[in-house]
């Protein structure tokens, strides 16, 4: 039984798991049939890139952020032109460019000194 929470309640009753077990597990877990479409419909790219930009911003190192948001932006740009989305496109080329164009300035001031 699936409730509104995605909790997977299993009971005695259906032998399906131990009495009294609860996991709670999204549903795309719960469904191999979703994980496939997801796989195939080309929206991982978006997850990865959005994980990217997320971790981003843990890194210290000015150059290493560069290049994970310009890598993040590629990814970007990629699901952009699965969905045929312009904005996406151009917006994320956009930072993409701009990253790497920072990052190879601060790799050149870095080489300098």
């Amino acid at each position: 039984m699936i409730d509104a929470a995605c909790r997977v309640e299993y009971h005695p009753r259906n032998n399906t798991a131990p009495s009294g077990r609860i996991w709670d597990l999204p549903k795309s877990i719960m469904n191999a049939a979703t994980l496939l479409e997801i796989w195939h419909s080309g929206e991982w790219v978006g997850w990865v890139a959005t994980a990217l930009f997320a971790l981003s911003y843990l890194v210290d190192r000015p150059l290493h952020l560069l290049l994970l948001q310009a890598l993040a932006g590629a990814l970007w740009v990629i699901y952009g032109a699965v969905l045929g989305a312009a904005p996406v496109v151009v917006d994320n080329g956009v930072v993409a460019a701009g990253a790497l164009y920072k990052a190879q300035d601060t790799w050149r001031k870095r080489r300098r000194r």
